[in-house]
């Protein structure tokens, strides 16, 4: 049956109503939580009702009208004989079929006060008690405030003293399981990048720590601070792989704010089989492929940086143009598509000082804005002992082993088909003045040893 439209129900009396009715409408909040079935003269604001409000069918001319309206604040909602919330505003009445009566129950709010919902419309937080019981919520925040926390294992939420519920019992996830996250799961994972960073990065860390790959619950980490924890079948049973959140490049406070949680997992013990792969994007650039061809300048220098990396299966340097060509994973240069490209060729990652390290030289060689530098302008720059990159690298390279490198960028730029003729004489000759001796006529780098695999 259709509810009528009735002189009885004016807004004009609901004044009346309200106080004839407010027993009732106490008696209605002190109900049970579980749930309620709405009876004739209750009277509650029609914004409590939550999901209803959104969705009440208008009833005109004594008949239900096939539209939806939402309703203005301050809507007052009662119940008729047949179970219909009702809603007169401005002598137009709206309703909730009674289809929907066995979907009604309580919810809390950031206060602790209980409020009618209709969980039919699922736009509430339904919870799990402590003991096993159905608990529902106005909102995220009225969870929290009740210690109930969102599950990353059920994708729902329970209370926050369940910890096997709340995070299960792996220590590890399974390979790329981060690339597998629900929309939800992500929804409740701590975010440190917003659409205002120009450069995304994301980093993988691998590991060869027993100890450390089985300390700590997974998920726990993971809702700490973003990290996740996967094994990797390249590093065998006793290693396990750091995958990051997707980080701003040029803001360090966000991405020290990501590590500090997993700190002692990224200073675990890591030898000659493990990587640490930089995955990048940019916001201004949308294909793989052109964010590659804006690396070609810089590609020489981290050869010279890790040129034991150099004929690795799993990082393999090849000429430029076989990285369009091929497109092959496991090479120096990784296409990921989505704009993204992953680079391999950096080595293991002693700790965070060596991941600190690897973003600054990213951030001196990556063009923020302006144009971008061509190779003999950054070799240049390595080779002035009063620029930032050159102090960069002074960091973990003696003068002398700086000098090296520069052979070695200008050999490998040859090598590797980045730029035929290397560095120009030219500004090889303006090196040599600003390094103090002859960096390209004297062998510098069959002179000095050079432990490249510990360098940074």
């Amino acid at each position: 049956m259709q509810p009528q439209q009735c002189d009885s129900y004016k807004p004009i009396q609901m004044q009346s109503i309200i106080k004839r009715n407010i027993s009732q409408t106490k008696k209605f909040f002190t109900m049970s939580i579980n749930t309620f079935t709405p009876t004739k003269g209750t009277v509650v604001l029609a914004e409590n009702l939550l999901p209803i409000y959104r969705r009440l069918r208008r009833i005109k001319d004594d008949a239900a009208y096939d539209g939806y309206s939402t309703l203005p604040e301050g809507a007052l909602a009662y119940c008729d004989e047949e179970n219909f919330f009702k809603v007169s505003v401005h002598d137009t009445f709206y309703a909730v079929s009674s289809y929907y009566q066995n979907s009604f129950a309580t919810a809390l709010d950031e206060l602790g006060e209980q409020l009618p919902i209709c969980t039919h419309y699922h736009n509430c937080i339904t919870a799990r008690g402590i003991n096993g019981e159905t608990k529902y919520f106005k909102n995220t925040e009225s969870a929290l405030a009740a210690n109930y926390k969102f599950s990353f294992t059920y994708n729902s939420y329970c209370h926050a003293d369940d910890k096997e519920r709340l995070y299960g019992s792996e220590t590890q996830f399974s390979y790329h399981h981060s690339q597998s996250l629900s929309s939800e799961q992500r929804e409740h994972l701590p975010k440190f990048h917003d659409e205002n960073d120009e450069f995304l990065v994301g980093l993988e860390v691998e590991k060869t720590d027993v100890r450390l790959r089985d300390e700590g619950l997974a998920w726990e980490i993971a809702e700490k601070s973003g990290w996740v924890r996967e094994r990797d079948g390249s590093l065998g049973t006793g290693g396990y792989e750091l995958v990051s959140p997707i980080l701003p490049l040029f803001d360090a406070a966000r991405i020290e704010k990501s590590i500090a949680p997993v700190a002692k997992y990224i200073n675990g013990n890591a030898d000659s089989s493990c990587g640490g792969h930089i995955n990048i994007s940019r916001k201004s650039v949308s294909e793989s492929r052109d964010l590659l061809e804006s690396f070609k300048q810089f590609a020489p220098v981290l050869y010279a940086l890790y040129p034991h990396r150099l004929d690795n299966n799993y990082c393999k340097a090849k000429k430029w143009s076989s990285y369009f060509r091929d497109c092959e994973k496991y090479q120096a240069f990784n296409f990921k598509g989505r704009g993204i490209v992953e680079i391999r060729v950096f080595g293991k990652v002693k700790n965070v000082d060596t991941l600190r390290w690897r973003l600054q030289l990213l951030r001196l060689l990556l063009p923020i804005s302006g144009t971008q530098k061509n190779l003999n302008q950054i070799a240049q720059q390595i080779g002035c002992i009063e620029s930032k990159l050159y102090k960069h690298l002074a960091e973990q390279y003696t003068h002398a082993q700086i000098g090296a490198k520069l052979i070695e960028i200008d050999k490998f730029a040859k090598k590797y088909g980045t730029h035929r003729n290397g560095v120009s004489d030219s500004v090889k000759n303006r090196i040599n003045v600003t390094m103090g001796y002859d960096v390209f006529t004297l062998n510098a780098a069959a002179s000095v040893a050079i432990d490249t695999e510990n360098a940074d």
